[in-house]
């Protein structure tokens, strides 16, 4: 698993683990499944990212920002 800080930025904070013991789940943190082979656009690493807010869980509405972004490792 890869964990990002939810208030950083820059890399800064980011760490890699294979248990969750090592997660403070105190703070707020996005959890990702780390990839070791990912998937690549002409060999380059990328992300894709769609902008969604959800109004309601029972029932479910949710509202999808007409633009979103493509981000290309170079």
């Amino acid at each position: 698993m890869i964990v990002k800080p939810d208030q950083l930025s820059q890399g800064k904070g980011i760490f890699i683990t294979n248990s969750i013991e090592n997660i403070d789940l105190r703070e707020l943190s996005v959890v990702q499944e780390y990839l070791n082979e990912p998937y690549l656009i002409d060999g380059l690493k990328f992300d894709m990212r769609i902008y969604v807010l959800v109004v309601s869980c029972d029932p479910l509405r949710i509202f999808i920002h007409k633009e979103g972004l493509v981000r290309f490792a170079t």
